[in-house]
């Protein structure tokens, strides 16, 4: 059985992880958005735009909640393929398979959080 602590800790980091994930999220959408859509940048460049700007921000704002450990090498090995997914997933759902910038950019950061969320539990990244 699981204990209270042990729930009750995953469920304050999962909140903090989500209140970060969704105001990184939100800005990440917009900005895709307002790159390809009305400044009319390419997919594959502004999408890497957007990830590279989040990157440093969503590391330095897990550290202030205490959230995570001060390990930025583990951070940056999940990032990178979380960005490394971003990018192409966004590119082959909007240029390859014509989905709206905007439901594909959504659907491509809600699954990659999830996925995150679980890696920095399996490399015990989470404090």
């Amino acid at each position: 059985m699981l204990s209270k602590q042990f729930l009750k800790k995953n469920s304050i980091n999962f909140s903090k992880y989500t209140f970060i994930g969704l105001i990184v999220s939100l800005l990440n959408i917009f900005f895709v958005w307002l790159l390809i859509d009305i400044l009319k940048i390419e997919t594959l460049m502004a999408t890497s735009l957007v990830v590279m700007s989040v990157f440093f921000l969503k590391f330095y704002l897990y550290i202030l909640i205490k959230l995570i450990k001060k390990q930025f090498f583990k951070y940056v090995a999940i990032q990178i393929i979380s960005a490394l997914l971003n990018i192409v997933l966004t590119w082959f759902l909007i240029d390859i398979l014509l989905i709206r910038t905007v439901i594909a950019v959504i659907l491509v950061v809600g699954s990659l959080f999830l996925a995150r969320f679980s890696l920095f539990k399996v490399t015990r990244l989470i404090i």
